[in-house]
């Protein structure tokens, strides 16, 4: 390794440690490791204050810097017998090692392997530790969705490593849309590592880095769990919080469960999130958060404080979704309900409220595939609003007005004839069985977003038969006019063309009835830039009330 690589190998390492360290203990403790090397400290000091966050962020960078470095130097292992087995290409790299193919070193024999090693730039005590871990912890794992260990040991350099079977397949997310598999399709796979995760929980182990990456689907079409170099061994000698910390600190951010985020104890229930993360972005195509900045920061904020959303609302977006416009709706009408429930149920974000365990989700997936009653249920409206209104008064009261301005345009609308006052009691039955009886709130601890709510609403209009036409139009006009309000046009503009349709059904083109959801559609059309059929629109809202009330 040239000095250079020395350098940058050792500023990775100082800085690695001195960020588990708490800040007024740090200056000291570099200090001292330093020496008389004053540029060193300087240099890690410089980059401590830079993160002045402690996102990891710099670390990260850090650490590609000196991975790049080593790159070479790492290459040199091609050819060089490991065990048994002589290495003869590199294939794979991440934060917790370098993964090469090799070969039995016998001419008879005729077997390829996967030969993990500990990446030069992090052999320091507490990746080695890591590292047996994972070591140890396969040795003990025998399971056919799980990869095989075959040996282990440590080269002459110090260098510790890991000989697995060698997986011939692709990564879970790619086998799907390759296959283009149905949701069953999907969940059938994910059933196959939730017993892969629940063996090893019996065991005593959680994976704790469960993603697309790591479940490999071989040849024949068997998903196999790979990387448990951040696993956890669940026995007394294990309980120890700094150890937890430091883990934490490998694991992969856009995957990691909030408890893992914030440093606490972790229980199998984060492998139930990781599974539910996972099922989430092979039917949805996208993630359930929306980081508000390129940070780390930003994205551990957004798991720990954004409400997850809804599968059925989310596999809508065609700009982030794999899916888009007439499969989206479909899927979004497959999503809908049992799998929203049982999705949001595992991505709960304390650990305690999620399934009790991978079998229980595995369970309910089972009830979903073959059409009996899961055993997820929707958050009860009493603890949503008792948890979302300590945390959120702010919100409380926008959501409110916004329904309270619903139901005042549906009562202006109903003021003059008796069919109207109808219509209108009609109209507050519907909304207070919404608040009653359905449940309005997105299923986590974060609560109330205006957006569930109209979702709510929607799903109890098309289920409500024994609505009048005229309470439906005059629903689905106010919530049209609401999402455009919330800058959801496209829906907007459906919605509004559908309470339109009924109107023109029940009451003619030329009724005072259809003013609200033409005014509506003038809007969406004005907003699109479409000012030429927006005119048209609001020529007509103006003939018909002309029409009917004079110039």
């Amino acid at each position: 390794m040239t000095d250079k690589n020395k350098r940058w190998a050792r500023v990775n390492e100082l800085l690695e440690k001195a960020m588990a360290i708490p800040d007024n203990e740090r200056q000291p403790w570099l200090a001292s490791e330093c020496g008389e090397d004053t540029e060193l400290l300087a240099e890690v000091l410089t980059l401590l204050d830079y993160d002045s966050e402690q996102t990891g962020g710099i670390l990260a960078s850090v650490q590609s810097v000196a991975a790049d470095l080593s790159d070479s130097s790492d290459f040199r292992y091609v050819g060089e017998k490991v065990g048994n087995y002589r290495i003869t290409d590199k294939l794979a790299e991440g934060g917790m090692g370098i993964v090469f193919v090799a070969e039995h070193d016998a001419e008879d024999f005729d077997r390829k392997v996967a030969v993990k090693l500990l990446p030069r730039h992090q052999l320091d005590k507490e990746a080695s530790r890591r590292f047996v871990d994972e070591r140890r912890i396969l040795a003990g794992l025998t399971h056919p969705n799980i990869a095989t260990l075959i040996d282990g040991g440590t080269l002459s350099d110090g260098v510790p490593y890991i000989v697995m079977d060698f997986i011939e397949g692709e990564s879970i997310e790619q086998y799907c849309a390759t296959n283009m598999l149905n949701n069953d399709a999907i969940i059938d796979l994910v059933l196959s590592v939730c017993e892969a995760v629940q063996y090893a929980h019996r065991k005593l182990v959680i994976h704790r880095d469960i993603k697309p990456s790591n479940i490999i689907v071989d040849t024949r079409g068997v998903p196999v769990l790979l990387d448990f170099g951040i696993a956890k061994l669940l026995s007394p000698d294990n309980d120890d919080m700094q150890q937890t910390r430091e883990e934490n600190r490998a694991l992969t951010p856009l995957y990691a469960s909030p408890e893992q985020i914030e440093g606490l104890p972790i229980t199998t229930a984060a492998d139930v999130y990781g599974i539910g993360l996972l099922l989430y972005r092979l039917l949805t195509g996208k993630m359930p958060y929306t980081p508000t900045g390129n940070t780390p920061r930003e994205l551990e904020r957004a798991i720990l404080d954004q409400t997850p959303e809804k599968p059925s609302i989310a596999v809508l977006n065609a700009d982030d979704s794999k899916v888009s416009g007439k499969r989206a709706q479909r899927q979004q009408r497959a999503l809908r309900g049992e799998l929203d429930t049982i999705l949001l149920t595992a991505l709960r974000k304390s650990p305690e409220r999620r399934y009790q365990s991978v079998a229980a989700l595995a369970d309910d997936l089972k009830r979903f595939l073959e059409h009996r009653p899961i055993t997820a249920r929707a958050d009860s409206p009493f603890y949503v609003l008792r948890k979302f209104v300590s945390r959120h008064r702010w919100p409380v009261g926008v959501g409110t007005s916004v329904i309270l301005a619903g139901i005042a345009m549906a009562s202006y609308y109903t003021s003059e004839l008796k069919i109207e006052r109808d219509t209108a009691e009609q109209t507050a039955t519907f909304l207070s069985g919404l608040f009653a009886a359905a449940d309005p709130y997105q299923k986590n601890r974060d609560g109330l977003t205006v957006e569930a709510l109209l979702d709510s609403g929607l799903e109890k209009l098309d289920s409500d038969t024994s609505l009048a036409p005229l309470v439906r139009a005059r629903l689905l006009t106010t919530i049209a006019l609401v999402q455009r309000n919330l800058g959801d046009n496209v829906r907007a503009e459906e919605l509004a063309r559908e309470a339109l349709s009924v109107l023109e059904a029940e009451k003619g083109p030329l009724d005072a009835a259809v003013i609200p959801p033409l005014s509506v559609l003038s809007r969406v059309r004005t907003t699109a830039g479409d000012y030429a059929q927006a005119t048209d629109l609001a020529l007509r809202t103006l003939s018909i009330s002309e029409r009917v009330h004079g110039a």
